[in-house]
């Protein structure tokens, strides 16, 4: 799975740029190496926000539990 899309212009691109990049396989070993436990969670502490564009109204964001 560590195989790439990336051609070799792009591969010279990234490597003269600021930008890091991993390949997935790269991703899950990293995080096999480093188990961390759950956290301890309830059902109505907050998941993560949605928001609107406020096209049809004021823009707003939704807390999601």
């Amino acid at each position: 799975m560590d195989e790439d899309n990336f051609t070799g212009n792009e591969k010279q691109l990234l490597s003269e740029s600021e930008i890091s990049y991993y390949m997935m396989g790269e991703v899950i070993g990293a995080g096999k190496r480093e188990l961390q436990e759950y956290a301890d969670v309830e059902p109505r502490d907050i998941s993560f926000f949605s928001y609107t564009s406020g096209t049809t109204g004021r823009p707003k964001g939704a807390m999601i539990t």
